[in-house]
């Protein structure tokens, strides 16, 4: 299966993947202003099929470390953009012209052995008490870390 090509706007780096479909079987929801936890597991079932019985058996994968010399980039989005972006959808939501908006940005951080994904996950929910947070491997040595006052995880 082949895809028309599209014209990118932005280098990237031939290795990054394009999408990843992330379909977890079994999530920890923590509930911090509750103080309690739970695990939840899935069941996916699609043409009379089903992943019920079947072995949940996955690969253990620990973080490497940031390797100087490999492509970084810190942020998405160049210092004070975001701020930018922020005034101008307040002017449109000052006129009518939006009711909802959904503004993010990305920060990335350098791994290592004293700074693992979990500890950048901690020190965002203490800076970032947002009702939501999530933490994903994602695999190939990638996480997916955030907070959002909204659920759209």
């Amino acid at each position: 299966c082949s895809f028309e090509p599209i014209d990118l706007a932005q280098p990237r780096d031939p290795e990054q993947r394009d999408i990843l479909l992330y379909l977890p079987d079994s999530v920890y929801v923590v509930d911090a202003d509750k103080r309690d936890a739970w695990h939840v597991s899935y069941e996916f079932c699609v043409d009379q099929k089903s992943t019920q019985g079947m072995p949940r058996a996955g690969t253990t994968e620990p973080f490497q470390k940031y390797q100087d010399g490999q492509p970084f980039e810190e942020r998405d989005t160049p210092k004070g953009e975001f701020a930018l972006s922020v005034e101008k959808a307040k002017r449109e939501f000052a006129v009518g012209n939006l009711f909802e908006a959904v503004l993010s940005q990305t920060f990335r951080e350098k791994l290592s052995e004293d700074n693992p994904p979990s500890k950048i996950f901690r020190r965002l929910r203490k800076r970032n008490p947002a009702p939501y947070g999530f933490f994903i491997n994602l695999g190939e040595q990638e996480y997916l870390v955030g907070a959002s006052p909204e659920m759209f995880v």
